[in-house]
């Protein structure tokens, strides 16, 4: 899995820099991409928000691609629902040609060189959940 370091990362709805600065050198990493043109996807931050709060001792990075010609609109979305981690914005789908996905809404695991060790949404299957962190505890 591969992410193109020219994507934009925002906070709270302020752009803070690039992806090649901000990707940690976790351990792990829960990366989700996201279309940006599906409301029901995007309401699912506050989920992704409880699984982030609930899991804050665990050393995992959560990277959050939303593929977007409309940042702005998205972004104020999230800020209305208080989501507040990193959201990087691909308004190019450079993340999806690169990784060759089909699916735009996809979630993986991977480890600390980019290797994909689980696929599905943690926030949608609570076994599929238990599993990402029984992985990740490890």
């Amino acid at each position: 899995m591969t992410i193109p370091d020219s994507l934009p990362v925002y906070y709270e709805n302020d752009l803070l820099g690039y992806t090649d600065y901000y990707i940690d050198a976790t351990k792990y990493h829960i990366i989700s991409s996201i279309d940006g043109t599906c409301h029901q996807c995007i309401e699912a931050f506050e989920l992704w928000q409880d699984l982030i709060d609930e899991h804050s001792n665990v050393d995992v990075q959560f990277l959050f691609i939303v593929k977007t010609n409309a940042p702005k609109r998205v972004l104020f979305i999230l800020e209305t629902l208080n989501f507040n981690y990193l959201i990087i914005i691909d308004e190019k789908g450079e993340f999806e040609k690169l990784n060759q996905i089909d699916d735009i809404s996809n979630t993986v695991l991977t480890d600390s060189n980019q290797k994909i060790l689980l696929v599905g949404n943690p926030i949608l299957n609570k076994q599929l959940n238990d599993l990402y962190f029984e992985i990740i505890s490890d």
